[in-house]
C-alpha cells in the first residue's frame, strides 16, 4: 500500500510500541527509593502506552486484510483466460498472407508492419503457451524473418521473394518436427481480406479515390 508523504509505516509504530512496552514492563520491577510512587508513574505510562498499542492495532489488521486481497486477485488473475497455440497460429497465417501481397506490391512499410505482427504473436505464444512442447521449435523461424526483414529494408522485391518462400518451408518443416505436418502452408494465391488495399501507399490512395 502506497503511503503518504509523512504518514507512518503502522507495522514499525507497532513494533515500536511493543519494544517500549516490554521495556517499561521489566521496569516496573524497580524496589528502589520511594518505590511505590515510581513504580505507579511507569505503571501509568505502560497503560497509556498499552492503549497506544491497541489503536494501532486496526491499522495493521487493514493491512493484513489487503494482503489477502493482494494474493486473492494475482490467484484470480492466475486463472484468467489466456488464447491458445491455435489462436496464435491463426493470427500468424493471417498475417502470413498480408505479408506476401504487402511485399509483393513494393508497399514495404506494410511488408515490415506484418513482420512484426508475426512476431508479436510468436513472442506471445512463449508468452501464454510455454508450457507447450512445440514452442521450444520456434527458434528456427527467426532467421527466415531476419531474412524477410533485411529485404524490406533494402527494399529488394527478390530478396523478399527468396525470404517469403524460406519463411514458407520453415513453417512447413516446424510442423512437421512438431507431428502437425497435416498443417500445409504455401504462398497465397488471393489477398486473405477484400477490405485492405495492398499496393504501395500512392497507388492505394488513387484507386481508393477512382472506387
Amino acid at each position: 500500500m502506497r503511503r503518504r508523504p509523512g504518514q507512518v509505516n503502522p507495522i514499525n509504530h507497532l513494533n515500536t510500541r511493543v519494544a517500549r512496552i516490554r521495556t517499561c514492563k521489566k521496569s516496573l520491577n524497580y524496589t528502589g527509593p520511594d518505590s511505590f510512587g515510581v513504580n505507579r508513574m511507569k505503571y501509568t505510562l505502560f497503560i497509556s502506552l498499552l492503549i497506544s498499542v491497541t489503536a494501532c492495532s486496526p491499522k495493521a489488521d487493514r493491512l493484513t486484510a489487503m494482503e489477502k486481497q493482494i494474493d486473492s486477485l494475482n490467484k484470480r488473475i492466475d486463472s484468467v483466460y489466456s488464447p491458445g497455440l491455435g489462436e496464435f497460429m491463426v493470427s500468424i497465417q493471417l498475417h502470413h498472407a498480408k505479408l506476401w501481397f504487402a511485399g509483393k506490391n513494393g508497399n514495404w512499410a506494410l511488408a515490415d508492419f506484418e513482420v512484426g505482427e508475426i512476431q508479436e504473436d510468436l513472442n506471445n505464444i512463449e508468452r501464454y503457451n510455454k508450457d507447450r512442447p512445440e514452442v521450444k521449435e520456434l527458434p528456427m523461424i527467426s532467421s527466415p524473418l531476419d531474412s524477410i526483414s533485411k529485404a524490406i529494408s533494402n527494399q529488394n522485391a527478390a530478396a523478399f521473394n527468396r525470404g517469403f518462400i524460406f519463411l514458407t518451408n520453415t513453417c512447413n518443416n516446424c510442423h512437421q518436427v512438431t507431428k502437425h505436418g497435416f498443417n500445409i502452408i504455401k504462398i497465397p494465391d488471393l489477398p486473405p481480406v477484400t477490405n485492405q488495399v495492398f499496393d504501395k501507399p500512392q497507388k492505394a490512395v488513387d484507386s481508393s479515390i477512382m472506387k
